[in-house]
């Protein structure tokens, strides 16, 4: 379309920045504007995100890497699991008042003990 993106503001007081700080960075190289100016064609996206990082790693590697982060979930749920089975361990018809605060405090333990 030949548009040029609109310039945003990348931190608050930028417009009071003289341009002759060394933290201050060059707008062609910043990896955010770039991607937020990318035309992308919807045909060819795939439903999974992680495909259009894999393969704009090289263009966008900051971004890529975050994604990644973001994007990874654990295939599955046994360490919820584990915690619910060891709060039912501990709340038993004895303990039925115990605050939730308290049993955080009892799973923490138990956690941090069995890992010694």
């Amino acid at each position: 379309d030949g548009e040029s993106c609109p310039k945003k503001r990348k931190y608050f007081g930028e417009e009071y920045e003289t341009g002759n700080v060394s933290d201050e960075y060059d707008m062609d190289d910043d990896e955010l504007e770039r991607y937020l100016c990318k035309r992308l064609d919807l045909t060819n996206l795939s439903d999974n995100p992680l495909d259009f990082w894999k393969n704009n790693k090289i263009e966008f590697p900051v971004l890529a890497k975050v994604a990644c982060q973001i994007f990874s979930v654990p295939a599955t749920s046994a360490c919820v699991e584990r915690s619910f089975s060891s709060a039912g361990n501990i709340v038993t018809k004895r303990r039925t008042n115990i605050k939730p605060t308290q049993l955080n405090n009892v799973l923490f333990l138990r956690s941090f003990y069995s890992f010694k």
